[in-house]
């Protein structure tokens, strides 16, 4: 407008009406009184930003139509535009800005749109979100106790990312065990693991240590660094220069504007962060720890974090063995920080290689033998590949050429409670070798080494003592089997049947004048048995008052 009323007296125009020169505003460009327009950020999440601010007032609040919301994102030009209406009722306004991006910086300002004039206001902030999985996810082995984890950055880092957690966790082997099974008649199948070349990788600094880098990786991350700075204040110059109006030193004629430009306030504006700050404190997993086997160094579960890399070698495993390996990215925390800092676990499972010798079996000894057969005991491998399935028992003959093997199979549950023995049962008269494997869940081990033994020839004397020992034998079942038809026979005799008298009432008993009391008689021998009892030849004594036999 100042320089309007310049133009006036340079050329000495006057009567200039308000319809040729409007006083408060040049066209739609450009204000010609700016007035700040306070605009807070109360909610932000990690894809929505809601904005607040007071209705603006006016000193004919007909002429506020509105407010126009333009929002930029970082470093790009391209600038999308909301409506948002007025409601004269209302004394705040709250407006969302979705579809945002995670951690991405962006810059807005609020325009009123009136009839004659408009204000803004410009701000800047920066979405947080914890950043997505790590991608190609890789766990390869090449020995026995060691497991290699590679992987790629996420697709979507939301920040900068600072460090990773890689955790794991051991696998029982009693899960590939099955009671019910016979293994002997249903053999497990193993597939072999072939060894894959990997170069051990040096283990990731520790957190209290220097995270500095030499040679072209060092190169490589400060060229990042002055890339996103540069961008950043590429993008604060231009949004300076078209959000905000640079004003000219004030005349005699207008009102005093000290200010050179109008200064954005920066209460809510984030910068970018700096990756050389120090890295954030590790994030502890609650579910998974350190913790080794009892009296070993070998883990059960761990968890590291790691730092500008994106492999690991993890080593002092447990042989032939699965493990469920887990990775993390974490990101950069920042000024209210909602979010969490980690993402989600990408998992892999993956089993060490077996462990070369540990299911051989050692110490295979003959307890007892005697006529046919033999007793033999070994001991159990320490610590096998995985859970013992069954052992085979291979013998055979020596002193006959191109004598075939015998293997005898036994399952783990045919032993007894911890003594590890068998019985070798029927073998013929000879010299004999003999051999123990064990087949586990890596397959088949290798054989114990040879033991010999020599069943003899049985001798005549031994089959007369084995023919008299038989014919006792033979004597001793049939005397009693006799003695037991015997002893039924006469239980047999024994018995009585009884019958049931109908003639026979209940009544007072009188004796007949035939009836003879029971010690007047003497029995002397039994003549027969009828149906009502025995007949016994007899004495009587005194019958019917008579002395004498």
């Amino acid at each position: 407008m100042d320089k309007i009323e310049k133009l006036e007296r340079m050329f000495n125009l006057k009567d200039v009406s308000d319809l040729e020169v409007a006083p408060n505003s040049n066209g739609d460009k450009i204000a010609c009184n700016v007035t700040n327009l306070k605009v807070e950020i109360p909610t932000i999440g990690s894809q929505v930003v809601q904005l607040q601010w007071d209705q603006f007032k006016m000193d004919d609040q007909r002429k506020l139509l509105g407010y126009i919301i333009y929002c930029i994102e970082a470093p790009y030009k391209i600038w999308w535009v909301k409506d948002v209406p007025y409601h004269e009722n209302e004394p705040k306004v709250y407006q969302l800005l979705p579809n945002l991006k995670p951690y991405t910086q962006y810059a807005f300002y609020v325009k009123t749109y009136t009839i004659v004039e408009e204000k803004s206001e410009g701000q800047e902030h920066r979405v947080k979100f914890m950043p997505s999985s790590p991608q190609n996810l890789q766990v390869n082995s090449n020995s026995s106790d060691s497991l290699k984890i590679t992987w790629l950055p996420p697709a979507r880092p939301n920040g900068n990312i600072t460090h990773y957690i890689i955790s794991g966790k051991k696998h029982s082997n009693g899960d590939m065990y099955s009671k019910d099974r016979n293994y002997c008649k249903d053999p497990p199948t193993t597939k072999p693991l072939t060894p894959q070349i990997i170069q051990p990788t040096s283990p990731p600094k520790n957190e209290s240590q220097c995270n500095c880098v030499d040679g072209s990786q060092g190169s490589r991350v400060s060229s990042v660094n002055e890339i996103e700075e540069r961008n950043r204040i590429k993008f604060e110059d231009e949004l300076q220069n078209q959000v905000y109006v640079k004003r000219q030193p004030a005349t005699p004629i207008l009102r005093d504007r000290s200010a050179d430009r109008m200064k954005r306030d920066t209460s809510t504006s984030l910068a970018f962060p700096n990756s050389n700050e120090s890295h954030p404190q590790t994030i502890k997993n609650s579910e998974i720890q350190n913790v080794t086997e009892n009296g070993t160094d070998i883990w059960v579960s761990f968890s590291f974090p790691v730092y500008r890399t994106t492999e690991f070698f993890i080593q002092k495993l447990h042989h032939f063995t699965y493990y469920d390996i887990n990775v993390q990215a974490c990101r950069e925390i920042v000024h209210d920080d909602t979010e969490s800092s980690c993402s989600s676990t990408s998992m892999q499972t993956k089993r060490t290689m077996k462990k070369p010798n540990a299911d051989d079996i050692s110490k295979v000894h003959i307890t007892n033998q005697s006529l046919d057969t033999v007793t033999i005991e070994w001991e159990q491998p320490k610590d096998p590949n995985g859970i013992i399935f069954t052992i085979s028992v291979q013998y055979k003959r020596v002193d006959i050429e191109n004598a075939k093997p015998t293997t005898e199979c036994i399952t783990s549950k045919d032993f007894k409670k911890g003594k590890m023995d068998y019985t070798i049962k029927k073998l013929f008269p000879g010299n004999y070798s003999l051999r123990v494997m064990a087949t586990t869940s890596a397959g088949e081990g290798q054989y114990s080494p040879y033991i010999y033994f020599y069943i003899k020839e049985p001798t005549p004397y031994t089959m007369v003592v084995v023919v008299i020992v038989l014919i006792i034998f033979f004597v001793v079942m049939v005397f009693i089997c006799w003695l037991y038809r015997k002893h039924q026979k006469e239980r047999e005799n024994m018995r009585l049947i009884q019958s049931v008298n109908p003639e026979y009432v209940p009544s007072v008993y009188i004796p007949d004048e035939w009836e003879v009391p029971r010690k007047k008689i003497e029995l002397i021998k039994e003549l027969g048995q009828g149906s009502f009892g025995m007949v016994w030849e007899g004495l009587a004594h005194d019958i019917r008052g008579k002395t004498g036999n």
